[in-house]
């Protein structure tokens, strides 16, 4: 067997090992993460922050209080049969513009959902109105 082959039959033996670590410390990662992080949700300076740690986490939200028309919550349902359906709720904004946006994401019951919703809107002074796709309408 000729070097080059050599080097090409080791890199092929090398590369699921190295894949499978990765895929270990990525999933160990998410799972300490998700044991430790907590969600906090920031108003100051004109601003609205979605901020997750201690372990750093993507997905923060951040936009102008200005922008904000009302607080929602949605609840989002995945898969196709019983079986395989799942059930998450998130707390949701609706820009002055028309945008969605998502506040907070994760496995939160719907009554931590409204919390959320109802502790924002009376922070902000947002009256709770109706939203397509509301869990309450």
């Amino acid at each position: 067997m000729s070097r080059w082959a050599h080097s090409i039959a080791d890199a092929l033996t090398t590369f699921p090992v190295v894949l499978a670590l990765i895929m270990m410390i990525v999933c160990t990662y998410v799972a300490v993460a998700h044991l430790i992080n907590q969600t906090r949700i920031l108003v100051e300076g004109g601003m609205l922050r979605v901020r997750h740690g201690p372990m750093p986490w993507p997905s923060g939200a951040r936009m102008s209080l200005d922008d904000i028309a009302q607080i929602y919550v949605k609840r989002q349902v995945y898969g196709s049969t019983p079986k395989s359906r799942s059930v998450e709720y998130r707390v949701r904004a609706q820009t002055v513009r028309g945008r969605d946006v998502v506040i907070v994401n994760g496995p939160l019951v719907p009554d931590r959902c409204r919390a959320i919703e109802d502790t924002l809107e009376a922070l902000l002074r947002i009256e709770d109105g109706p939203v397509k796709g509301d869990l309450c309408t």
